[in-house]
């Protein structure tokens, strides 16, 4: 008889010791423990970071332990990845779904709410994140240099970690130490103030020298509900300017946030500041990408990013005069087309629940969620 179970491998704390090192303590313990509980179907859920492959001979070798592991036990383990169904350089010994959880909680952040309709506004929205990437502080200062900022509504976190201190700086050497100053006080900016809860915590381990609980992040408001922004930002705002980069496994594109998926469900035109290769991966997913009402209609495929970045200026700049109507329907077709992906979900949901035999609680529990701070284990003190 098939009884089926939702095991966590996310494993967020303690990173210092490595995320792979402590996915070889535990997962297999937990593989264990619902064998002996008499579950013959695991569903693995990689949502948010999983296992970050730094290694991908090691990340082999412990997939071809799972294996074994559950061969031997006989137990059916299938993976469910947030981060896309490929891995670099591994064959992954079981079936890999991919989900974009990013998706899901986003949608379950938006879907009882009133959303936003497009604006003729003069502004454009720009929200950052981690600052060490050239379309992050690179392109907000190609902004604050072109005088864009009085059109745009933004955030940005100033750099705290010595290394990403360093690297804001070098990566901005064209501005003098008195530039580079004024620049960052001029541009540190919260939208919400929920992700001030994630910066007071990061700030206060820096400033007292003291190891970082990243635990404690699963009090804060932004991680009950990643996904969500006032709908107002989008009211007021005519377009966003999507600053994405690869996930975290190397050369992966085939992924984005929250940045998207917010932007398409409050129906915003985007221009896209990221690699080509997820320019593509969005148009793959059937989502139109607005590149047609622009000045610069080719600016995705500009291989250099510099280059590139120059480009999403003044194509900024044109978006914020162009008031072609037709660009309604396209928002309306993307926010369409996000439905139809949720409900591909849905029938997900259905298989694990009755192929798998894993209880609606659970899937509702992990995976129709709108948070991330049910996905951080507790720590084996």
């Amino acid at each position: 008889m098939k009884k089926g179970k939702i095991l966590n491998f996310e494993i967020l704390w303690d990173t210092d010791k490595g995320l792979l090192s402590l996915a070889e303590k535990y997962i297999p313990m937990d593989i264990k423990k619902a064998a002996d509980e008499g579950y013959t179907h695991i569903a693995g859920i990689m949502l948010n970071e999983g296992l970050l492959p730094f290694d991908d001979l090691r990340l082999q070798d412990f997939f071809n332990s799972l294996k074994k592991q559950t061969d031997g036990l006989g137990i059916e383990l299938i993976l469910l990845s947030s981060l896309g169904e490929k891995f670099k350089n591994i064959n992954v010994p079981f079936d890999v779904h991919y989900f974009p959880y990013h998706a899901r909680f986003v949608f379950n952040s938006y879907k009882d709410l009133p959303l936003a309709y497009y604006s003729n506004s003069d502004k454009f929205l720009f929200l950052g994140g981690a600052a060490t990437r050239s379309n992050r502080i690179g392109l907000l200062s190609k902004f604050y240099d072109a005088g864009l900022l009085k059109n745009a509504e933004w955030s940005f976190f100033k750099p705290t970690y010595e290394e990403d201190v360093k690297w804001c700086r070098d990566h901005l050497s064209r501005y003098t130490n008195e530039e580079y100053d004024e620049f960052l006080e001029t541009v540190e900016r919260s939208i919400d103030e929920r992700y001030d809860e994630v910066k007071l915590l990061i700030k206060d381990a820096v400033e007292t020298k003291s190891d970082l609980d990243w635990h404690n992040i699963i009090h804060t408001k932004f991680y009950k509900k990643p996904g969500y922004l006032t709908p107002k930002v989008f009211e007021d705002t005519k377009f966003s300017i999507l600053s994405e980069g690869p996930n975290f496994w190397t050369d992966n594109y085939e992924f984005v946030t929250e940045k998207t998926w917010r932007t398409i469900i409050n129906k915003h035109p985007f221009i896209f500041a990221g690699p080509t290769e997820q320019f593509e991966y969005i148009k793959s997913l059937g989502f139109k990408t607005f590149e047609n009402y622009l000045a610069i209609q080719n600016y995705a495929y500009i291989r250099d990013e510099n280059e590139r970045l120059d480009a999403v200026v003044e194509n900024t700049k044109h978006l914020l005069t162009n008031n072609d109507e037709k660009i309604i329907m396209d928002v309306e077709y993307n926010f369409n087309r996000y439905l139809e992906i949720i409900e591909n979900q849905n029938v997900l949901f259905y298989k694990l629940e009755h192929d798998m035999h894993i209880p609606r609680s659970e899937i509702d529990y992990y995976l129709d969620n709108e948070g991330l701070d049910h996905l951080i284990r507790e720590k084996d003190e």
